[in-house]
C-alpha cells in the first residue's frame, strides 16, 4: 500500500500561484476534516530557532491526540544566500519533519524560489522518494511562453488580448525584468513580475467591454496599478465616512500588499479612529473599533485572509451591519481568562 502524502512544499518564482495553491490545499483539508486543529508559523514573526521550538511543541502535543492536525509554515527562507548557522537550523527542522505523527499534515510555503542545494529541497527529495511528501514548484513564464501563459489566465473569462495589446505586454514584461526601478536601483524580482502580470490581466479582464482586451484597457489598468497605495489614504477615507473612496484605496492596497503589510494597516486604522475629527456616527465608530478588536484576535489565530477581512470590514461599516467578522464562539473563547 502506498504511503500517504502528508508533507507538501509550495515554492517558486511565481509566489502568487504558490500562495494560491497553499490556500487551495488548506481549504481542501478543512473541507475534509472540519474544525480540526490548525497551527500557523510565519517566518516574519519568528526566527528559525523559535520556529523549530514551535514545531517541536506541536509534534509533542500531537503525539498525545489522535485527531487530524494541520501545520502551515510560511517564509522559512529569505531571498539571499544562507549562512552556515541557517543551513544547519533548516536541516534540523526538516529532520524533525521526518517524525511527524499519523494524522498530522505539514504545508510549507516559501515566498521565493529555492536553489537545488537548499536544505528544504534536499529534505523533500527524500520525502518524495519515500512517497511521504511532495514539492510543488511554480515559475513565472519567460518572454517566449508569455503569450500562452496570458491565454491560460484569460481563457476562463472567455477573453483574449488584441495583437497590439499582447505586443505591448511582452515589451513591458521584458523591460520590468531588465531596467532599474526608480528609487530601487535594480530590476524587478521574478516574484514581482509574476504579481504584476497577474494583477494587470485580472484588472483588464474586469474592464473588458468585449471578448477582446485592447491596448487602451490594458494601459488604463497599468495606470491604475501605478497609483500610490497609501494606508493612511485608506484610513482617512474610513474616518471621514467616505466608503466609496475607502473601497478604492483598499483595492489599490490589496494589489501591492503582502500579508505582513496588513498589520501596519490595522495599526494605522486604530490610530486614525482615535484622532479628533472623526466623522463617523458614534454607533458606527464603536462598531468600527470593535471589529478591529476581532481582527486582532484573528491575526493571532491566522484563520482568515487579511484581504477578505479588509473587504468585509468595509462592507459591514458601509451597510451599518452589526454582524461580527468571526464566529461568536471564537469571540467568547478569546474573552475567557487564561488560567
Amino acid at each position: 500500500m502506498a504511503a500517504k502524502l502528508f508533507r507538501h512544499l509550495f515554492y517558486g518564482s511565481d509566489s502568487r500561484k504558490s500562495l494560491q495553491e497553499l490556500m487551495r490545499w488548506t481549504a481542501l483539508y478543512e473541507a475534509k476534516h472540519g474544525s480540526a486543529a490548525k497551527y500557523v508559523i510565519d517566518g516574519n514573526e519568528a526566527d528559525l530557532q523559535q520556529t523549530r521550538q514551535k514545531m517541536q511543541q506541536y509534534l509533542q502535543g500531537a503525539s498525545l491526540f489522535a485527531e487530524p492536525q494541520l501545520v502551515i509554515i510560511k517564509r522559512l527562507s529569505l531571498p539571499r544566500k544562507l549562512v552556515a548557522a541557517q543551513t544547519k537550523a533548516l536541516e534540523q527542522l526538516v529532520g524533525d519533519l521526518e517524525h511527524i505523527p499519523e494524522g498530522m499534515t505539514i504545508l510549507i510555503w516559501e515566498e521565493y524560489d529555492l536553489p537545488p542545494t537548499h536544505p528544504i529541497l534536499r529534505g523533500f527529495e527524500h520525502f518524495q522518494a519515500t512517497a511521504t511528501g511532495k514539492g510543488h514548484r511554480f515559475t513565472i513564464p519567460d518572454e517566449r511562453s508569455l503569450g500562452a501563459a496570458v491565454q491560460t489566465v484569460l481563457s476562463p473569462y472567455g477573453l483574449e488580448l488584441s495583437v497590439d495589446a499582447l505586443h505591448w505586454l511582452k515589451e513591458q514584461y521584458r523591460i520590468l525584468g531588465l531596467l532599474q526601478i526608480p528609487g530601487r536601483g535594480k530590476p524587478a524580482m521574478a516574484e514581482e513580475r509574476g504579481w504584476w502580470l497577474a494583477n494587470l490581466l485580472e484588472g483588464a479582464a474586469l474592464r473588458a467591454q468585449t471578448s477582446q482586451i485592447d491596448l487602451t484597457a490594458l494601459r488604463a489598468e497599468q495606470n491604475e496599478q501605478l497609483a500610490p497605495a497609501s494606508p493612511f489614504a485608506f484610513t482617512k477615507a474610513v474616518a471621514a465616512g467616505d466608503f466609496n473612496e475607502a473601497h478604492r484605496q483598499a483595492g489599490l492596497f490589496m494589489q501591492v500588499a503582502d500579508e505582513s503589510a496588513y498589520f501596519g494597516l490595522w495599526g494605522a486604522l486604530q490610530w486614525q479612529l482615535d484622532q479628533p475629527g472623526v466623522r463617523l456616527p458614534c454607533a458606527v465608530l464603536v462598531h468600527a473599533k470593535r471589529l478591529l478588536g476581532e481582527i486582532e484576535i484573528n491575526a493571532k489565530r491566522g484563520e482568515l485572509l487579511p484581504a477578505w477581512l479588509l473587504h468585509q470590514y468595509l462592507v459591514r461599516l458601509a451597510t451599518s451591519s452589526n454582524r461580527s467578522l468571526i464566529e461568536p464562539r471564537i469571540l467568547w473563547l478569546s474573552s475567557l481568562p487564561i488560567t
